[in-house]
């Protein structure tokens, strides 16, 4: 009763469903909000509905992809209607409840080997496994059904370039904006882990922002340009863009970068940390002894969404 009422104030009210039952039929919508996962132990699966009964749910396709790159950081099976790895029907299950009943993508681990599991190898092994998995569907939670269609961001550096306006002759800088070297490399299927139909439509596009997250409203996206020789068809496609600091205030930013796929598909939004730093006037009307600051900028450990082993 604790879960249900937490799941009515945080879930929205205009995706809940008054006869689940009478809709299990029906698919719920590719815009719903929220995702729900529950922890048992455990066998190693990582389940999702229909678990009442071995069929598939409306939404399978979204449910098993997102269940697929879950999997893909722990190895995990997969526990649903219509797998092979259905053990058997149950009855009381959350997560059959929270799709069926709040409208939201719903999961289960049954993590480890044992009911009681020894604390030095969850501390060693089933934790380190799973929370790179539990951040993963975090990352999914605004649009989880359309998000779990749409390609990953498997590696995202920025590097410092250059100044951007440096004198062509003697490459001295002339302004204090700076270039940064962009890469980003994105899979519309390498987390499934299989030939699953979710991942079939290639990377088509990488969309870049500056300290405006994707899905607000006011940041400008930046299209980044394709690296020759890799297509949008299947694997991995790689893709990179100069960005200029011009007009950033001195301090840390955050970048984000987001995947789109041949059906029009958004991934998960990656984010990496940099730093402008603060800069001396390079020209002044004075003479000085001291020289222009030059501090160089951080860059944090690029986000990925690549498995772990």
């Amino acid at each position: 009763r604790a879960v249900r009422g937490l799941a009515r104030r945080l879930f929205p009210r205009a995706q809940r469903r008054d006869d689940p039952e009478g809709s299990v039929d029906v698919p719920v919508g590719e815009d719903n909000t929220g995702v729900f996962v529950d922890v048992h132990s455990s066998g190693g699966y990582v389940f999702y509905p229909w678990g009442y009964e071995d069929s598939k749910s409306p939404d399978n396709d979204s449910l098993e992809s997102l269940a697929r790159k879950m999997a893909s950081f722990n190895g995990y099976k997969l526990w649903a209607g219509g797998q092979p790895d259905f053990q058997y029907p149950v009855s009381g299950d959350a997560s059959d409840y929270m799709y069926a009943a709040m409208g939201v993508a719903s999961f289960g681990y049954e993590i480890g080997k044992a009911f009681y599991e020894d604390c030095d190898l969850f501390e060693r092994k089933i934790a380190p496994d799973n929370i790179p998995s539990l951040m993963y569907v975090s990352r999914t939670a605004r649009r989880p059904f359309r998000i779990a269609k749409g390609p990953d961001v498997l590696a995202f550096e920025v590097a410092e370039a250059g100044n951007a306006n440096a004198d062509e002759e003697t490459g001295e800088a002339t302004a204090t904006a700076m270039l940064l070297d962009v890469s980003v490399t994105a899979s519309d299927d390498e987390l499934l882990n299989s030939d699953f139909k979710t991942g079939r439509q290639g990377v088509e596009a990488v969309r870049l922002s500056v300290d405006v997250h994707p899905d607000d409203e006011g940041g400008a996206m930046m299209e980044m340009e394709p690296v020759g020789g890799t297509n949008n068809n299947s694997g991995r496609r790689s893709f990179e863009l100069q960005v200029s600091t011009d007009g950033m205030a001195p301090g840390r930013h955050t970048m984000y970068s987001v995947a789109v796929d041949g059906a029009g598909y958004e991934g998960p939004v990656s984010a990496v940390f940099f730093d402008v730093p603060v800069r001396a006037a390079i020209e002044t009307d004075r003479p000085t002894t001291s020289a222009p600051q030059t501090a160089e900028p951080t860059t944090a450990a690029p986000v990925s969404g690549a498995p772990t082993a």
